[in-house]
């Protein structure tokens, strides 16, 4: 079965062709890409930080609509000490805070890794804590400021 002459030349116009034609792709693959742009990465910002005693509630905004996570550096010592699940930007996020007391650092980051600007922050549940602490003649002077103005006036009430 050998073949003819003009079988074998028939073969390699074929693979020539062929070749020819995945270069042409190739290169048409290649110019398209080059006319994709890329844009880059744009961090996510806080919008709103709030401490209300049990909790800090953060709303952080993207403008790539990327989703988010907040993280807290309890201890200031440059490392975030928790971070939040992501979720999609613009809503609220909590992080629980009843034990923390001190300034605080809070972040938003994107699934990117892009990083906003920090946040800092002041918790203060000592004065929660020394609500607890009601005694009788404490509740009395709460209730009765204007029968001890020496004492409202010492007490700051």
């Amino acid at each position: 079965m050998e073949q003819s002459g003009s079988g074998k030349n028939m073969k390699k116009k074929i693979v020539g062709i062929f070749i020819v034609l995945m270069l042409l792709l190739l290169t048409a693959i290649s110019m398209d890409a080059g006319d994709i742009k890329v844009t880059d990465n744009n961090p996510p910002r806080i919008d709103s930080c709030v401490y209300n005693i049990t909790e800090i509630v953060i709303v952080c905004k993207d403008d790539d609509w990327d989703c988010v996570r907040c993280g807290v550096d309890w201890d200031l010592d440059e490392y975030i000490d928790e971070w939040t699940e992501f979720c999609e930007c613009g809503i609220e996020i909590c992080i629980g805070c009843e034990d923390k007391m001190g300034s605080v650092e809070v972040i938003a980051e994107d699934i990117y890794g892009a990083r906003s600007e920090p946040f800092w922050l002041y918790t203060n549940n000592n004065m929660q804590k020394n609500k607890l602490i009601n005694t009788p003649f404490l509740t009395f002077l709460e209730n009765h400021p204007h029968l001890f103005p020496l004492i409202r006036q010492i007490l700051g009430l």
